[in-house]
């Protein structure tokens, strides 16, 4: 008689199931920290440009009102605007001459608020009406400017920035929406006689 052995080949419909099941389990687990990892490197690099745009902004301003003689705001109380009067030499360069101001310029920072920008006026030898196309923008994505003047040769700046700032509400933390405010505190070099 005939012994018949039959070799197993393959797997079991069990041992399928199972498999595919552990694979399918290891597959949601990477694809998980994979989205994570992805939505953390977003609001990371939303956060950093935020950052960066507020401080380049700040840099901006700090250092160009620094060199200032005088300072007011545009008009009356607005203090989202302000003029700076630099005391500058024949070249261009700032010096501190506070008895001659017949070589002064003017410098203008102006917060946009309905473009959420910060718009610089460079120097103008008096202070005219802005001229169309004299602004530049050196910041976007700002939600508040603030100037306060403390006396004729210190103020202050509080500046606001959001990813979003349509949508940014200072009063709540929305990781989507971060956003930053930096505060500085500066004094002019000299005070211009009037």
């Amino acid at each position: 008689m005939f012994n018949l052995v039959m070799e197993r080949e393959g797997f079991t419909l069990t041992e399928l199931i199972v498999a595919v099941s552990l694979l399918e389990i290891v597959v949601v687990a990477v694809a998980g920290i994979d989205l994570a990892s992805r939505r953390s490197l977003l609001l990371a690099s939303r956060r950093a440009r935020v950052q960066d745009e507020v401080r380049y902004a700040m840099e901006h301003m700090v250092r160009n009102i620094r060199l200032g003689n005088k300072i007011r705001p545009t008009s009356g109380t607005d203090l989202t605007n302000v003029w700076v009067r630099v005391d500058r030499d024949v070249d261009g360069y700032p010096q501190n001459s506070p008895d001659n101001t017949n070589d002064d310029t003017w410098v203008r920072y102006d917060f946009i608020a309905a473009d959420y920008e910060i718009k610089y006026v460079p120097p103008q030898t008096d202070e005219p009406d802005v001229l169309p196309g004299t602004e530049v923008p050196i910041a976007k994505d700002i939600y508040n400017l603030d100037f306060d003047i403390v006396d004729q040769l210190f103020l202050t700046i509080d500046l606001t920035a959001a990813y979003d700032p349509s949508t940014y509400n200072p009063s709540t933390v929305d990781p989507n929406n971060p956003g930053v405010t930096l505060h500085a505190g500066v004094t002019l070099r000299c005070k211009a006689k009037d």
